[in-house]
């Protein structure tokens, strides 16, 4: 006997009503199309959603929790982030150097006085190129982002007639002179806090040094340049002890009879003072100017001037150096007394020379020092006549 099963339909829609129908009125109803069952589900009656759409939900879903955990696994993966054996950071300080040594770098820096007297005012102007987006330098010139520079060296601090200054700048007082100006080109930020100065400043000392003397030469008044005493204490320490004059055939003399043996040397002449002189002796001597010149033939300017062919050469025409308005106005050439004279005391036999050397009194040096001089020299000229 064939046994006829109960159709599934209505197996599946009574389990699915006694599951839900005690919380929800939820009625799932199958109807069937051709050969495919479509189930329809309905919520208080009304039609919900039939199980395509919810499949379709479903798939949906997974792909985007696919998609992000996939994303966020290859991005570990990718990216992956290796712990350090030793927590935290180095950071990289610089070594601080001792008070001793500090000492010794600030000693070690070339004073302005020296900068300024191997500054060139036209290498200045070049570097004033950097100034000009924000300043003039012409008389009566317009100021700009900053004011007008014509004359800035002796001049009030934010006294530009038309410039609105900053407090600070107000504030801060005082004149522009050599050392202030050089601080403030330096950092301007730094030397007055608080300024509207935008630049950040010039570090290299000689660039410095170039820029202020170019400034210097744009003003109705210069003021003298600083002179440059610092470098030469070592070498006045040394010239405090005379030299012994120079030794004669005459028999040995006692001793106290040394100053007027000296006295003589002083009152002879310079022609006299030359033809017994040693150019050796005159070298040692010279080492006393070797830290502000130099003496063979194309030989650099330092503080002063070369040497070489000094002897019988016009006053103040060594190429490329910097002399100061004393020496300029100076006529003449470099005779063996007008050398004389400078040697020992430049500053009485040029006044406003910036020469901080003061002087080798020992008459017999500075003869041995002048017969050394005319060495230097492809034609030495004749000496003077005793």
């Amino acid at each position: 006997m064939l046994t006829e099963y109960p159709p599934q339909e209505p197996v599946a829609t009574t389990l699915q009503n006694f599951i839900f129908s005690a919380k929800f009125p939820v009625i799932a109803c199958t109807r069937r199309t051709g050969t495919r069952d479509w189930h329809k589900w309905e919520l208080w009656g009304l039609p919900f959603m039939d199980s395509f759409e919810i499949n379709k939900i479903a798939g949906a879903v997974l792909l985007a929790l696919l998609v992000l955990f996939g994303t966020k696994t290859m991005s570990n993966i990718m990216f992956r982030v290796h712990k350090p054996e030793k927590p935290g950071y180095e950071v990289a300080v610089a070594e601080t150097k001792g008070h001793g040594a500090s000492k010794a770098e600030a000693a070690k820096q070339v004073p302005l006085a020296t900068l300024l007297a191997q500054a060139s005012a036209g290498k200045g102007k070049a570097v004033a190129k950097k100034c000009a987006a924000c300043h003039t330098f012409n008389e009566g010139g317009a100021n700009k982002i900053g004011p007008n520079l014509y004359g800035i060296l002796g001049r009030p601090r934010g006294s530009a007639s038309g410039f609105a200054y900053s407090a600070a700048m107000k504030a801060k007082g005082g004149s522009w002179d050599y050392d202030s100006l050089n601080q403030f080109i330096t950092s301007p930020k730094t030397f007055i806090k608080g300024t509207k100065m935008a630049f950040a400043g010039i570090k290299k000392e000689s660039q410095r040094a170039d820029l202020i003397l170019f400034l210097r030469e744009q003003g109705a008044n210069k003021p003298p340049l600083p002179e440059a005493k610092a470098e030469m204490k070592s070498e006045m320490k040394a010239e405090a002890k005379p030299e012994a004059p120079a030794e004669t055939k005459t028999a040995a003399t006692p001793a106290p009879e040394k100053p007027a043996a000296m006295a003589s040397a002083e009152g002879a002449t310079l022609g006299a003072r030359l033809a017994s002189a040693d150019a050796e002796k005159g070298q040692k001597v010279a080492k006393k100017c070797a830290i502000c010149h130099t003496f063979e033939s194309g030989g650099k300017n330092k503080i002063g001037p070369n040497l070489y062919g000094v002897v019988g050469r016009d006053i103040g025409s060594t190429e490329g150096f910097n002399y100061s308005d004393a020496v300029k106005a100076k006529d003449g050439a470099w005779t063996f007394e007008l050398l004389d004279c400078f040697i020992t005391k430049p500053k009485e036999c040029v006044p406003g020379t910036r020469m901080p050397f003061p002087g080798l009194a020992n008459a017999a040096a500075r003869a041995d020092l002048l017969a050394f001089l005319r060495t230097l020299s492809d034609t030495p000229k004749p000496l003077p006549a005793p």
